[in-house]
């Protein structure tokens, strides 16, 4: 690796035979700049000391700085306040009142670059977990151009060379990963060598030549991705560790910044997020997140209302900020509240798991009839329980789900779909978030309900005192059209079920099925011994959805929907709304609200402790 300075004022970094020019915005006597080494060549002009993360370029650069920053210079209390917080424990009152005024005081921009300089990573951590926090804080995420090496400092956009090189590693250093990962693997070497790939997927799957892209970039144009690659690049990093490490040290979270830097899209957003929040699953990455300037990200990402930005990065700064690297938040578990550090006491666990065709940036939003008034809320566990019932965990269930089969686009033997798979790994993810270590309450839509359902029979049935813990910290469980017994979605004719392929998931929801009544038999038996209490809701309207070509009606029967244990109530919604309320006076969140508020004053000791005095309170609320 090797560094020098141009006339542009910018950091030209060159990586194997592939290099970048990162831009910093701003220029001092001395650059303190934070960058992870992904390869240790002979480095140049530079003061090097093997135990930090970052390097001291010790090169005078002349100050042409435009702004006026000669009073500013003459103050130094933003970095004797730092010095401070930095200098004591955590826990020490004049530590306290100094990062108090570090968050709470407006500088100026070279102030704030100066404490951004100095700043270290746990104190860079604490404060990006402050609500209200400046980005201007943190170091500025890098701008990154990935050149060809020549000897001009201009920027030939070649990007699909970089990743070209950065999959063909990781192919080879995977020799025992999935088919699944391997297939990604190899289609996108294949677009990248020759602009076209031999082999057929999903036809969902917006396949762009990857020179149009260049070409769109070049002429000012909205430049659009190609999802094959992020998919490659989801896989490797989802289901094979090796791999993983060697996307990082071959610079994938400097193409994270890239992407984020040069696509408009949301989307493309959203799945950079969500990939850091699974590169936070791995506690030796975690050095990375801050060597490579996310952290000013982080800060915008977690004060945004977009969820799928928010709750990665309350995700991503929680995992960084864990010290055991057994209780991280894995790819499935999402944390809605508290999002931001919070030193108070949580007394329970609030649990929600979706259904099929549901997720955790979805199913859990306002009814969608009021998406026009200003209240409008995406997530209404996050806004109004959290609010409304204090010192409650809010986390949140992710994953995916198929109804044909003509859907998944790839499918071997790390593929879980069926319901003792998907109750036994969200096990595993649970246990892996403290979640057992103190009262819990289940919110499940759909299918969501028949996997909670699953996992406490199976933690029941099971001698593991490990997992014992979570069925008896289970308090209570709130069941949105949930088919206890089936449903009619899953029976189609012989001919209709060939077109249709229906995913083994959904097969297993079919109406009168003897495992799922089987299910819950055991499950209402342990119900009763454990003493758990029980809200549930059903459906009186159809919804419509297509799979593939044809339409289907979903519908799940009052019989099926009403697990004949604890309360039971009809709401006059369809399958997919009956979980997401229209306003607060709504029953499907009024008679939650009420059924969690009872669960907790008993567990408090409020009342006499009697599973009769819940009972009363519970009929009292829903007649």
């Amino acid at each position: 690796m090797k560094f020098k300075f141009l006339k542009s004022k910018s950091l030209y970094v060159t990586i194997g035979s592939v290099s970048l020019i990162s831009s910093f915005g701003y220029l001092s006597h001395r650059l303190v700049t934070k960058y992870n080494f992904f390869a240790k060549n002979d480095i140049k002009s530079v003061s090097l000391d093997e135990n930090k993360d970052y390097i001291y370029l010790t090169e005078e650069l002349s100050n042409d700085y435009s702004e006026d920053f000669g009073s500013s210079q003459s103050s130094s209390t933003h970095l004797q306040l730092l010095g401070l917080i930095e200098s004591t424990s955590g826990d020490n009152q004049v530590s306290e009142a100094a990062f108090s005024a570090i968050t709470s005081t407006l500088f100026n921009d070279f102030q704030y670059r100066e404490i951004a300089q100095n700043c270290h990573f746990k104190t860079g951590l604490r404060l990006a977990r402050t609500p209200g926090v400046s980005s201007k804080l943190f170091l500025p995420p890098l701008k990154t151009h990935f050149l060809r090496t020549t000897t001009s400092p201009e920027p030939v956009y070649d990007f699909n060379q970089f990743l070209l090189n950065m999959f063909k590693k990781a192919h080879k250093s995977g020799d025992h990963c999935s088919e699944c990962t391997k297939l990604f693997t190899e289609l996108s070497i294949e677009m990248l060598e020759r602009g076209r790939h031999s082999r057929q997927l999903d036809e969902s799957i917006d396949f762009n030549d990857i020179h149009n892209f260049f070409k769109s970039l070049l002429s000012h144009k909205t430049p659009e991705v190609d999802w094959l690659y992020l998919q490659a690049i989801g896989q490797n990093i989802l289901y094979d560790k090796t791999q993983c490490q060697t996307l990082v040290d071959s610079g994938l979270f400097l193409v994270l910044h890239y992407l984020r830097n040069n696509f408009s899209d949301e989307k493309v957003h959203d799945w950079v997020a969500q990939t850091l929040a699974n590169l936070s699953v791995h506690k030796e990455f975690h050095s990375h997140f801050w060597s490579t300037n996310w952290f000013a990200v982080l800060v915008d990402w977690l004060q945004s209302d977009r969820l799928e930005w928010s709750l990665s990065a309350a995700k991503i700064l929680h995992n960084l900020s864990e010290d055991s690297s057994d209780h991280l938040f894995p790819e499935s578990i999402y944390l809605l509240h508290p999002l931001y550090y919070d030193t108070s006491n949580k007394n329970f666990d609030i649990v929600m798991v979706h259904g099929l065709l549901g997720g955790t940036f979805k199913t859990w939003r306002q009814c969608d009839t009021e998406k026009d008034t200003n209240a409008y809320t995406r997530c209404w566990p996050q806004t109004w329980l959290a609010a409304e019932v204090p010192n409650l965990r809010l986390l949140s269930v992710n994953y995916q789900t198929f109804v044909s089969n003509w859907n998944i686009e790839c499918q071997d033997n790390t593929s879980v779909f069926t319901l003792k798979q998907r109750s036994s790994q969200l096990l595993k993810d649970l246990l892996s978030s403290r979640v057992g270590e103190k009262p819990i309450i289940w919110i499940t839509h759909s299918m969501g309900g028949l996997i909670v359902k699953q996992m406490l029979v199976d933690i029941n049935e099971s001698n593991d005192p490990k997992l014992k813990p979570i069925l008896n910290q289970t308090k209570g469980i709130v069941f949105y059209s949930v088919p206890h017994k089936g449903s009619d979605i899953a029976v189609w004719t012989p001919y209709l079920q060939r077109i249709i392929s229906p995913s083994s998931e959904l097969l297993e929801l079919r109406k009168g099925s003897k495992s799922l009544l089987s299910l819950h038999e055991r499950f209402v038996k342990m119900i009763e011994t454990q003493g758990i209490a029980c809200l549930s809701f059903g459906e009186t309207l159809k919804s419509i959805i297509y799979c593939i070509s044809n339409v289907c009606a979903i519908q799940v029967p009052k019989d099926s929907a009403n697990p004949d244990i604890g309360h039971f109530h009809l709401l006059d919604e369809n399958h997919f709304n009956s979980c997401k309320p229209k306003h607060k006076t709504s029953d499907s969140y009024r008679m939650v609200l009420h059924f969690i508020k009872s669960i907790v004053n008993r567990n408090k000791g409020d009342g006499d402790g009697s599973d009769d005095k819940i009972s009363v309170l519970l009929s009292s609320t829903f007649t």
